[in-house]
């Protein structure tokens, strides 16, 4: 299949295809979230007067305060064929911010170097490169709302085609209170459908905690020019007293301005998980916190719901590491979840070993100092990023106190796609 043309629609094919696996298999998702709601996502709907016709909008339920703080992410990877002159970061700060209002976030800041333009927003964060564009929002945004305005700037910039495109999130914990169409995952697919011609996911299963995934249906299309990679790691249910780094003091009722992102990043430990990272951050009032880091050619995102009753954290980078299991101990330790859910997605093994030998390559060693490799002794690192052996990885890690309740593999055109879930016992 061709690469789909921006200012076409394509044909529509069957909504949901299997996707190949290894040891699992991914349910398919044609069901309605509301109707396979988990016992989790029934309660908080009770605690927060949710009613059976879902025509709340609000977070702010009366006295039940409620923010939902996983993230709706979508990314797009395009092309020219017609030579490199195409380049997303051309595009005005103003023109994505009209673009933001119609997802109902704003910019608070922007930083950026030869690679990425990092915009950290009110609800998460947009990074630009030269042919991807990526999009995580949270709260009750309503992200799904830019694709067409989206579709225009891409085709301002000078891109002809979408080579990939992927959509996804964790299941929200009341869906009842977003905007259509992020009611469920079925309306958003439905919605997708009517611009792309993809494919819907389920990772996980539908009476817990699970990751939705739309992505293309190229199926022909067996290589791709980006070679993808993410690692996200989302934790809820967090300890109280890391959470509290994260709220405002407020002694005698008045509220502590005084304290600054900076100070919460350092006593956090956040700037010590990948130290040479350039940091933007955002210390919120009365609570919460957004981080955006820039380093070379990487990108690190962090945000922080911290109220007790629906505590969240989410961490997404694309800097390789030679051990992933300790980094994420390292990343358990500074938050300590209840529960959280591993998402990667790393370039399939026939799309490394193709690199040129003269193209270079950045590396990161375990003290997180980069290095350009020029030769082709970089693929058995780059072997440890590969989705089968980061799957044989997290077979054998323990984590100190958590179980784990979930590991599938597939493969996925050029890319191999990981989940994982643990909990601490007695933790759903």
């Amino acid at each position: 299949m061709n690469p789909i043309y921006v200012d076409h629609l394509p044909l529509k094919s069957e909504m949901i295809n299997q996707l190949p696996m290894m040891n699992h298999q991914i349910e398919h998702c044609p069901l309605d979230s509301d109707t396979y709601i988990s016992s989790l996502e029934k309660t908080y709907e009770s605690m927060y007067n949710v009613g059976d016709s879902g025509d709340s909008s609000s977070e702010d339920n009366g006295d039940n305060h409620f923010f939902e703080g996983a993230e709706k992410r979508l990314v797009l990877y395009l092309t020219d064929e017609n030579g490199d002159d195409a380049d997303l970061r051309k595009i005005s700060r103003s023109a994505w911010e009209t673009m933001l209002d119609l997802v109902n976030c704003r910019v608070l800041n922007v930083i950026s170097n030869e690679n990425t333009i990092a915009y950290l927003l009110s609800e998460s964060s947009m990074f630009i490169f030269k042919n991807c564009v990526m999009i995580k929002t949270c709260g009750s945004t309503t992200l799904l709302h830019c694709l067409e305005k989206l579709l225009e700037l891409v085709k301002m910039a000078g891109f002809e085609m979408i080579e990939d495109l992927f959509y996804s999130h964790k299941n929200l914990l009341v869906p009842s209170l977003q905007i259509q169409p992020h009611h469920s995952f079925l309306k958003e697919s439905e919605y997708l459908d009517k611009l792309f011609n993809g494919q819907s996911h389920l990772f996980g299963h539908v009476n817990s905690d699970r990751f939705y995934l739309y992505t293309l249906n190229n199926k022909y299309r067996e290589t791709n020019g980006n070679e993808h990679f993410k690692f996200e790691i989302i934790m809820e249910e967090l300890d109280e007293k890391v959470m509290s780094l994260f709220v405002r003091p407020q002694p005698n009722g008045i509220m502590n301005e005084s304290i600054t992102a900076s100070d919460v990043t350092r006593k956090s430990g956040i700037d010590k998980l990948i130290p040479e990272m350039v940091i933007d951050d955002y210390f919120f009032t009365p609570c919460g916190y957004s981080m955006n880091g820039l380093f070379g050619p990487y990108y690190m995102t962090i945000h922080i719901t911290p109220e007790s009753d629906f505590s969240y954290v989410s961490l997404e980078m694309n800097v390789p590491q030679s051990d992933y299991p300790k980094f994420i101990r390292s990343v358990l330790n500074v938050f300590k979840p209840g529960k959280f859910m591993l998402n990667l997605t790393t370039p399939d093994l026939s799309v490394i070993t193709a690199r040129r030998p003269n193209k270079g390559l950045y590396i990161v060693d375990d003290h997180h100092q980069p290095k350009m490799d020029q030769s082709n002794d970089s693929i058995p690192f780059i072997d440890n990023v590969h989705g089968l052996m980061l799957y044989e990885d997290l077979m054998v890690a323990t984590f100190t106190d958590y179980r784990r309740v979930d590991l599938q593999l597939s493969h996925y055109k050029h890319s191999d796609i990981i989940y994982a879930r643990y909990v601490i016992e007695g933790i759903s």
